[in-house]
């Protein structure tokens, strides 16, 4: 892996959907050092950036990666100072019980339920649901609350990241592994103008990208993600989604874009020239920025490709550095392979 740094850098920034300022600055300060790039910013803070190469292509290929992460908003506070919340893109409760975060990102608290000491038998077999739990900021009641907190503040899990050198621990790999891809394929020696998108407000229904697409009017159309990983508890194949170790995912179908076959059949074919592992993403569940990109005026031609993630959308995930670098060598080259062959 090429730099495992920035990738922690990445991961560990605070950036809910809405508030992805930390990210952003972060990503423009490695383009800031990458030669040939011309840099816009939408009115949302989606970042654009025009790469140049020696060529201009007959049609556009635009890549993205959402900087945003699913979080939390607090929506009431209680008497007794407890913070009651409301989801922020797709979360589970059984991720949520027991897990530090943090309110306005330095106000420390727990998300606590009943105690387990205090649970009926049957209370314990079954998951406690968002409204039974709050945040405990430590506050001795809701006047002492106010002094920290406010109704509208944005909750982020604690910022985690662990590099062992062949697997990744993390917050927010989904999809900070995309705009870590997107930002070292920039630095390559690429032939032809390609842009580069990294868009706001994807975990809440790809509103960057529904934004910032028309703008550019891309023929063709990449979405970089971390994508769901489900190859535990002895799921294998199609029933797993994507498996760890086998490379990167390229989308079949999902819930907002029927991906284009040539372009599937071409990515399986330079995987196998260049010696690349890969594999489908097998399942049609969730949605990408694609589902805008490939909508705009004639329509794009839409690829989605991924590193394969267990436990996406819960405080700290886990990918493969093998297949964060498959990616990182495959997006080169199917990028110089679209736009020659357009």
């Amino acid at each position: 892996m090429k730099n495992t740094e920035l990738l922690k850098k990445l991961c560990t920034a605070i950036g809910v959907s809405g508030s992805e300022e930390k990210v952003r600055d972060i990503i423009l300060a490695e383009v800031e050092k990458i030669e040939n790039t011309e840099v816009k910013i939408s009115n949302l803070g989606d970042i654009i950036v025009l790469k140049k190469g020696e060529l201009t292509p007959k049609k556009k290929l635009m890549i993205s990666a959402h900087m945003d992460e699913v979080g939390l908003m607090v929506n009431d506070i209680l008497e007794d100072g407890s913070l009651k919340f409301i989801l922020i893109g797709g979360v589970n409760a059984e991720v949520l019980l027991s897990k530090r975060v943090y309110v306005n990102e330095n106000t420390l608290g727990v998300i606590g339920g009943k105690p387990v000491h205090l649970m009926s038998a049957d209370e314990k077999e079954k998951v406690v649901p968002i409204k039974e739990l709050s945040i405990d900021i430590g506050a001795l009641n809701k006047e002492d609350a106010e002094k920290y907190v406010s109704v509208g503040d944005v909750i982020n899990f604690e910022p985690v990241f662990e590099a062992d050198g062949s697997k990744i621990t993390a917050k927010s790999l989904d999809d900070r592994i995309g705009c870590y891809l997107l930002l070292e394929t920039m630095k390559e020696n690429l032939p032809f103008d390609t842009y580069f998108v990294f868009t706001t407000r994807e975990e809440v229904g790809a509103i960057g990208a529904a934004a910032v697409s028309p703008l550019i009017d891309p023929d063709f159309c990449i979405s970089v993600e971390g994508t769901v990983a489900g190859d535990v508890l002895g799921k294998e194949g199609a029933e797993a989604c994507t498996t760890l170790g086998k490379g990167i995912a390229v989308s079949l179908k999902d819930r907002g874009t029927l991906y284009d076959p040539k372009l599937i059949k071409l990515a399986f074919k330079l995987c196998k020239e260049n010696g690349i592992k890969i594999q489908p993403r097998a399942l049609s569940a969730g949605s990408t920025d694609a589902m805008y990109m490939h909508k705009t005026k004639n329509g794009a031609r839409a690829m989605g490709l991924s590193v394969p993630t267990r436990y996406i959308h819960s405080p700290i995930s886990m990918c493969f550095t093998e297949d964060i670098e498959a990616a990182e060598r495959f997006l080169p080259i199917i990028i110089s392979e679209i736009l020659t062959d357009d």
